[in-house]
């Protein structure tokens, strides 16, 4: 089965033999490629509607993993019970969502080895939460599939250093010596892309000229600067 470089980067990120799970896994691709490819010890697919669940139960039998592949309804990591897994991957969805259902399920997901966390939207906030809730973010990559760029990171229980506060909206391992010279250029594309946003954010924001937006305008154009600084500094190494 062939993945989206946004899923077979996530597929990459899973250890040899881990018992993984995939929530809000609609068709089911990411779990049948593990298994297919027998990457893992256990796998199962959830989702919290029917409708997913049933598209991933039909993606399994096309593929000839039927009974290979558990799929369970349910929303979040609620389906889920104390060391049966190792890795939980929360992908596709909001940010703030993604909190949620950590945060519902908090000591199920702290006693895991780690999460694979994919959000969509709301990445510097939801990066901000773990921080502040005792989650290492310690393994991140973005990658891009035509105009979007998807940021993916891995977190466990532990504690990040925070020494700027443009990690959150750039990530906490972007050094100087932790890319190569095509990670670089591949870090300024994504650093462009962020800053193109922030000027369509500022822009829009500038234009409705109401009190109410004044705070959220300075805030933005901050964001905006401290991301024209890191590219600057990007571009010297």
């Amino acid at each position: 089965m062939k993945l989206t470089p946004r899923l077979k980067t996530i597929a990459d990120l899973i250890p040899e033999g881990a018992r993984v799970c995939d929530v809000g896994s609609d068709h089911g691709y990411l779990v049948a490629y593990l298994v297919e490819e027998n990457k893992v010890s256990k796998a199962i697919a959830s989702d919290i509607n029917q409708g997913p669940v049933d598209n991933a139960l039909s993606t399994f039998k096309e593929n000839n993993l039927a009974g290979q592949i558990e799929v369970r309804l349910g929303g979040g990591l609620e389906p889920y019970e104390p060391k049966e897994l190792d890795v939980a991957v929360i992908a596709g969805m909001g940010g703030m969502l993604i909190r949620d259902i950590i945060k519902d399920e908090l000591p199920l997901a702290k006693s895991l080895e780690f999460l694979i966390l994919q959000p969509m939207t709301q990445q510097s906030e939801l990066r901000r939460w773990l921080v502040e809730n005792e989650f290492e973010i310690f393994n991140e990559r973005n990658i891009r599939e035509g105009n979007k760029y998807y940021e993916i990171f891995c977190v466990r229980p532990g504690r990040t250093v925070l020494t700027d506060i443009v990690q959150y909206e750039i990530g906490f391992h972007k050094t100087q010596e932790a890319l190569d010279p095509v990670q670089c250029k591949e870090f300024a594309a994504f650093l462009e892309h962020k800053i193109c946003k922030y000027k369509i954010i500022t822009k829009e924001i500038a234009q409705k000229g109401s009190e109410d937006s004044v705070e959220t305008l300075e805030q933005a154009k901050a964001r905006l600067k401290k991301l024209e600084e890191v590219l600057s500094d990007v571009c010297q190494w």
